[in-house]
């Protein structure tokens, strides 16, 4: 059985689009994209996360870009593991934070 375990990827919105959609509550400017991911439970604390977003983070970097937010709840444990990755919070929202790094 084969089971997908991260789900991982970034994406560049244009104020435009922002401004049309509303969707986007990570958007800072037009050359800073936001990052997402999950990953299942039970692969969490074994190093594969960071591996990827690292990796993802230098080709999001090659590609000429100099940072990247996301978006994570205040309670996420995640928010923690962001902060390790070098992440810093650059917006406080009711119950997010949004955070950016320099690549």
């Amino acid at each position: 059985t084969k089971v997908i375990i991260l789900i991982l990827w970034w994406r560049n919105f244009q104020l435009e689009y922002w401004r049309t959609f509303q969707l986007v509550s990570t958007y800072i400017n037009d050359t800073i994209p936001e990052l997402c991911m999950s990953l299942l439970k039970d692969f969490r604390n074994q190093g594969l996360g960071s591996l990827l977003i690292k990796r993802m983070l230098d080709d999001i970097k090659s590609l000429g870009y100099r940072h990247i937010s996301l978006s994570v709840s205040k309670d996420n444990y995640a928010a923690g593991w962001y902060r390790k990755l070098g992440f810093k919070v650059y917006k406080e929202q009711k119950e997010d934070y949004i955070m950016i790094v320099d690549l």
